[in-house]
């Protein structure tokens, strides 16, 4: 089940919560609507975290681009979704002025 991002309005699947190590292999999925964010702004997110975290696949529906993220500690999983959601939040604003 998908959960809405209050601040960014990203769709997010959680991570079934088991162990510290099981998760650190998991991924989750982070939705962007297509009408509110550059795909640019996605890859670029997406290159930048990639040093910090597993961004593992960019892929996209007909009204969605989605990013799975993984490699990360399940208890900073929130923090993550976040920020990075405000990263391509950025970086979607910047790019359209």
């Amino acid at each position: 089940m998908l959960a809405t991002d209050d601040t960014t309005g990203a769709q997010v699947q959680p991570p079934a919560l088991e162990s510290k190590e099981a998760n650190m292999e998991k991924t989750l999925t982070v939705s962007f609507e297509k009408s509110l964010y550059r795909e640019d702004a996605i890859q670029v997110a997406f290159e930048e975290y990639a040093g910090f975290i597993g961004c593992t696949q960019l892929s996209e529906t007909p009204t969605h681009f989605n990013v799975e993220l993984g490699n990360f500690d399940p208890d900073f999983a929130d923090s993550i979704v976040d920020e990075f959601s405000n990263y391509v939040l950025f970086e979607s604003i910047t790019r359209s002025r």
